[in-house]
C-alpha cells in the first residue's frame, strides 16, 4: 500500500507540474536525487511482465534506460521556447513522417544557439555522453501536436550512434519500449514517464532491441492513472553514426532542413 500511495504520489506531482509554469523545481529532484547518485528507476519506469523477464535483459534494460528529472528549469525552458518557437511557427503540421514513423509533427535541425541556450546542450552532452564520442553538430528538434503521436520503431543505426539523449518541452510524456523478438514482445514490455522538463537517455539494449513510441494522448496512462499529453517538443542529440559509410549513404531526400544559424 505504501508503494501504491508513492507512486500516486509521484503522478500527481508530474501532473501538477505540467500544467503550473510558476511552481519550483527544487522540491522533485531533491526527493530522489539528494537520497542517492543515481535516480531510483523503480520511480519513472513501469516494467510489465517483470517476473517474466530474463535477469540478463531486466538488468541490461535498467542500465540502458536514465531519466532524469527537473534537467533544466522554468526559466531555462522558456528561453530555449524563445529561440525554437519562431523557427517552428513558420512550419506547417506534418500528417505522416517520410517513414511513416511520427503523425501530426513539425522538425527540424539546429547548428547555433545563442550562449544561454547553448550551455544546455553542452550540459547534455556531458550528462548523457562520454567525452570520446562524436558529437553531431545538428541537435534534433522535434514539435509533436497535442493530437500526435510517434509509432513503435527502431531508429536506424546509419543516421545516428549508440546513444540517444532528449529533453522533454511544454508536456508530460510516456514512452513505450517493447522487445522486437516476437517471442518476447509480450512479454518484455516497459513504459517510462517523461516528465516536463525532464532529460532521458537511451542507449545499448534499451535502443535497439526494443522498439519504442511516445503514447498518443487517449492512450497516455502511467501505473493505471492518465498522464495528459499535450503538444510536445523534444531537444534530441546523438552520436554520428559509427561507419562513415552510414552517413554518405543516407538519401538527400530523407535530411531533415537546418534552421538557419543563429547570430
Amino acid at each position: 500500500m505504501l508503494l501504491l500511495y508513492r507512486n500516486r504520489e509521484l503522478i500527481d506531482y508530474i501532473l501538477k507540474i505540467s500544467t503550473t509554469f510558476s511552481l519550483p523545481n527544487r522540491c522533485f529532484c531533491s526527493s530522489f536525487v539528494q537520497k542517492e547518485k543515481k535516480l531510483i528507476p523503480s520511480d519513472f519506469i513501469e516494467i510489465y511482465n517483470r517476473d517474466q523477464w530474463s535477469l540478463e535483459i531486466l538488468s541490461n534494460f535498467i542500465a540502458d534506460c536514465n531519466i532524469q528529472p527537473d534537467f533544466i528549469s522554468q526559466d531555462e525552458e522558456c528561453q530555449l521556447l524563445q529561440e525554437i518557437e519562431p523557427h517552428m511557427k513558420r512550419m506547417r503540421w506534418e500528417e505522416e513522417h517520410w517513414d511513416q514513423q511520427i503523425h501530426l509533427y513539425r522538425e527540424r535541425e539546429q547548428l547555433k544557439w545563442n550562449i544561454n541556450n547553448q550551455k544546455i546542450v553542452e550540459r547534455i552532452w556531458r550528462t548523457s555522453f562520454p567525452n570520446s564520442t562524436r558529437k553531431s553538430p545538428y541537435v534534433h528538434i522535434l514539435d509533436l501536436h497535442e493530437c500526435g503521436f510517434i509509432r513503435p520503431h527502431v531508429d536506424e543505426s546509419r543516421y545516428c550512434g549508440g546513444i540517444i539523449s532528449g529533453l522533454s518541452l511544454l508536456s508530460t510524456s510516456i514512452m513505450r519500449l517493447v522487445h522486437t523478438n516476437p517471442q518476447l514482445s509480450n512479454i518484455c514490455k516497459a513504459d517510462l514517464l517523461l516528465p516536463r522538463r525532464s532529460l532521458y537517455r537511451l542507449t545499448g539494449l534499451a535502443r535497439f532491441e526494443f522498439t519504442h513510441e511516445i503514447l498518443a494522448n487517449e492512450e497516455s496512462n502511467f501505473r493505471g492513472k492518465y498522464v495528459p499529453r499535450q503538444r510536445r517538443i523534444s531537444v534530441i542529440c546523438r552520436e554520428f553514426p559509427t561507419s562513415q559509410n552510414d552517413v554518405t549513404s543516407s538519401k538527400p531526400e530523407n535530411q531533415m532542413k537546418i534552421i538557419p544559424q543563429s547570430e
